[in-house]
């Protein structure tokens, strides 16, 4: 699991999920409108790597949630973040 410094994961505890589903679209990921399951949203990467986004509007990510997005997405690195807009 991707360790995220702590100045990185501050920023991102704050994201909404329109936010992170945007960052998913502009690193590539398309959503895959047939693994739809009420607020559950599916994300492919052509490269293989998936994500599952657990969509409910009026919450937010919780911490554990947020770290295996994360890692399941594959942002690593500051660069990795600031190139999908999360942080500047």
């Amino acid at each position: 699991m991707v360790t995220l410094p702590k100045d990185i994961f501050d920023r991102l505890k704050n994201i909404t999920k329109h936010d992170f589903i945007k960052a998913l679209e502009r690193d590539g990921f398309l959503r895959d409108v047939e693994s739809k399951q009420g607020a559950i949203l599916v994300y492919r990467h052509s490269d293989g790597r998936r994500v599952t986004v657990h969509y409910h509007p009026k919450a937010g990510f919780g911490r554990e949630q947020l770290k295996k997005m994360v890692d399941a997405v594959g942002w690593a690195s500051r660069e990795d973040f600031k190139r999908v807009g999360l942080i500047r």
